[in-house]
């Protein structure tokens, strides 16, 4: 039981090392652990939230929403080293600029920023930005919605590793998790974020957040199928950010 309890923990870990900047340092891991560590996405992004969650509860003791929001979206990047919004802004560059897959997959490796990146880096940060002021007035619905959107849109982007293969032949970041996600991974992510939800959100709003965000995961799936024949790295941070900002508008749109 306990060589068990630490595999996980170690797995839990690897997880943490690949989706923030936490210095965790995991030592050695082989392709078979990063794949495993799946199974733990969502909780992690659940961890994350909570730890933005602890912030903005406390600077708000001295700050207004006005200036609380923009500190606890720059403090989430901070952790998260901005993996996410930066798959979200190759993504976009990708699919505005290149005309075939092959372009599109080269313009991904690129890294520096064109006008279809930085446009939805805006966009994305400034409605992240909005909606955590929005969601002042409502302490206990600003507190769910962060910790639910971390959690469903790291599960979301586990999701798409089984609907598409992985588009690239070469080495990457993430060609070692490319293999589709096995079934006790896929659901232990769904379970996860579907349990957080509904505590922290409600039967109704996750309810209605789940069903729209299949659909979005629908359509990505089938954007990236036509644009890319299949994801990326960068493709998987773009559905991460994308899902999460469907989580905050339905949240809000809920709220009244």
């Amino acid at each position: 039981m306990t060589d068990v309890l630490k595999r996980q923990l170690y797995l839990m870990r690897l997880a943490l090392a690949f989706l923030t900047r936490i210095p965790v340092s995991p030592n050695a891991p082989s392709n078979t652990d990063l794949q495993h560590s799946r199974r733990y996405f969502s909780l992690i992004g659940a961890a994350v939230g909570s730890f933005c969650v602890l912030f903005y509860t406390v600077i708000s003791i001295w700050f207004p929403a006005i200036l609380a929001a923009p500190l606890t979206i720059a403090l989430m990047l901070v952790i998260t080293g901005g993996l996410h919004e930066d798959g979200l802004a190759d993504t976009l560059d990708a699919m505005g600029g290149g005309s075939t897959p092959e372009q599109r997959l080269a313009i991904m490796k690129d890294s520096r920023i064109g006008s279809f990146g930085a446009l939805a880096l805006i966009a994305s940060l400034l409605i992240k930005t909005a909606a955590v002021v929005a969601l002042d007035q409502h302490p206990g619905l600003l507190i769910g919605t962060l910790i639910a959107a971390g959690a469903i849109s790291r599960a979301a982007a586990v999701i798409m590793m089984t609907l598409l293969p992985y588009a690239r032949l070469h080495d990457s970041k993430v060609v070692t998790l490319s293999d589709s996600p096995q079934a006790t991974e896929l659901w232990l992510n769904i379970l996860v974020a579907v349990a957080i939800s509904v505590v922290a959100l409600g039967n109704w709003a996750t309810i209605v957040s789940l069903v729209a965000i299949a659909l979005v995961v629908w359509l990505l799936r089938r954007w990236f199928w036509r644009r890319l024949g299949g994801f990326t790295g960068d493709c998987l941070g773009a559905v991460q950010v994308m899902v999460e900002l469907v989580v905050y508008l339905i949240v809000i749109a809920n709220a009244g």
